[in-house]
């Protein structure tokens, strides 16, 4: 996450003159070090309060990019937080889920803030929320029998909730280790389970996993806009700017509903891992498990609420809305990455479906 904060800077830094930039940890060794090269801003990911008395110790202004503490002492820039978790729960909601539960990381800010967000929507559906009490560890590479114990503890949890079950993981790294247990013990719970994260990272993995857009390139160019204001007009900046999440990036996690008919599960898996081939109808069914074409189109109906035309065209629709947000590629590029003929198909769709064209879409999720 983070490199793609740096970039975001650093992108709308050049883009208004030449900047010195240098990267160094902030330890007891390098405070006196960063201090007598006076820079115009110090940018850091403060995460715990000894690292904000390092920070203090600089005398210099300070930029926050952690949303871990909950009172940081310096002007923060973050993601909302409880925004993430709000979306997270609709999408869940969406799949017509009533089981719910929450892994995150206790004690630190950003985690409560997703928890809470998560927790409320699903109350006001009218459902609970279980939540996980600890931290899930990484498995080791070396020796993962060693994580069996703390496996088989996370597998009996699961398996005291009722299913199907909507997860939420604070990130990816936690939505990995969720994964890792449970294979580990017993994959076929996996199959029982729709998960999304908290932070989409596009880490790779099997099953892909669903999660929230932080638009972190947009976040590193508004913090770019705050230091360009500090370093170059002396300016005051707000002590919290909160950016909203672009969305919910849907991967193979969270594809299906909260079903036991396995035929419309295959079907709306494979719409959202093959979309950008040009999917149709046709391909579905005949990618399906054997059942007619008609059969299949009533019993996704029935249990989607929407055709399998519709489907592809919503998976066609989220691909291109996350390829126009991180603002690389021509139309013609993004048409074809999300399964459109061509641009003018995407142009002519897109704009009946958003009220807007892709165009003006890109530039209002850019901040320059």
């Amino acid at each position: 996450m983070l490199h793609l904060v740096w970039m975001g800077m650093i992108k709308a830094l050049n883009r208004n003159g030449r900047f010195i930039v240098s990267r160094a940890p902030l330890t007891e060794n390098t405070v006196d070090t960063i201090r007598n090269w006076k820079p115009d801003v110090v940018i850091g990911h403060i995460a715990r309060e000894e690292n904000a008395e390092l920070a203090r110790r600089l005398k210099l202004p300070v930029l926050n990019t952690s949303g871990m503490m909950a009172h940081p002492p310096f002007p923060t820039v973050t993601i909302n937080n409880r925004r993430t978790g709000e979306m997270a729960a609709d999408h869940l909601l969406s799949k017509m889920h009533k089981n719910f539960a929450y892994i995150g990381t206790p004690n630190f800010a950003f985690s409560e803030a997703r928890y809470q967000g998560f927790r409320t929507r699903i109350e006001m559906a009218g459902y609970e929320v279980a939540r996980w009490p600890g931290i899930i560890g990484g498995i080791g590479m070396h020796d993962p029998e060693r994580f069996r114990h703390r496996a088989m503890e996370l597998r009996d949890w699961v398996l005291s909730l009722p299913e199907p079950l909507g997860v939420m993981t604070v990130d990816d790294y936690q939505a990995i280790a969720f994964i890792d247990h449970l294979r580990l013990v017993d994959e076929n719970l996996l199959s029982r389970i729709s998960l999304i994260s908290g932070h989409h990272s596009a880490l790779p993995f099997s099953p892909s996993i669903s999660g929230v857009d932080q638009r972190e390139m947009v976040w590193g160019m508004k913090l770019g806009e705050m230091v360009m204001r500090i370093a170059l007009e002396n300016g005051t900046v707000p002590s919290l700017t909160e950016l909203e999440p672009a969305g919910i990036v849907e991967q193979e996690s969270s594809a299906g509903v909260s079903t036991d008919d396995h035929d419309v599960l295959h079907a709306a898996r494979y719409i959202r891992q093959s979309v950008q081939l040009g999917i149709n109808v046709k391909d579905v069914v005949e990618n399906g498990l054997g059942l007619g074409r008609r059969a299949l189109e009533r019993r996704f109906q029935n249990v989607m609420g929407h055709t399998i035309l519709e489907e592809i065209q919503r998976a066609r629709m989220d691909r291109a809305r996350k390829l126009l947000r991180e603002g690389e590629g021509n139309l013609q590029d993004v048409a074809l990455q999300s399964g459109f003929t061509d641009h003018k198909h995407l142009q002519r769709v897109f704009t009946e479906r958003e009220g807007i064209t892709p165009g003006a879409y890109r530039k209002q999720n850019l901040p320059l």
